[in-house]
């Protein structure tokens, strides 16, 4: 599918409102949103990497199941989006409004380091499991 143009996303002379873009399931990596108005766009299933959505109007549109590995979103409007179920590695959401936007994300997590504690009998008793059986043991 080729990217959309401006025309695409043109309002009708008659319209008070810009039609709701339709992106679900296409191939829009490293395509350039910034400053377009895409209020109630659906990017369901969209692949979307390293698309730039700078200063964009995204009121209600929905990411769902998208990909948006190293999108940025900086200075976007996201009021109402549905984020749900996207992968999040990498994103740019600096500066972007994100109210009322529904969330969650997959991907991949960093691991903190854990930091090594001295084993005592206080750490083994500050543990929830070994806590109430060694002081049902004792007490």
């Amino acid at each position: 599918m080729t990217p959309p143009t401006t025309s695409d996303l043109a309002v009708p002379a008659n319209a008070t409102s810009p039609r709701p873009f339709k992106g679900r399931g296409s191939d829009f990596s490293d395509y350039d949103f910034s400053g377009q108005d895409l209020s109630g766009a659906d990017f369901r299933f969209a692949n979307l990497t390293r698309a730039k959505f700078k200063n964009a109007t995204l009121v209600g549109a929905d990411f769902s199941f998208a990909n948006v590995a190293d999108v940025t979103f900086e200075e976007a409007d996201l009021t109402n989006a549905n984020l749900l179920f996207i992968t999040l590695e990498g994103v740019n959401l600096a500066g972007a409004t994100l109210q009322g936007a529904k969330m969650s994300f997959t991907g991949a997590a960093q691991p903190r380091p854990r930091q090594a504690e001295r084993l005592t009998l206080t750490t083994v008793l500050q543990e929830p499991l070994w806590g109430r059986g060694i002081g049902s043991i004792l007490g």
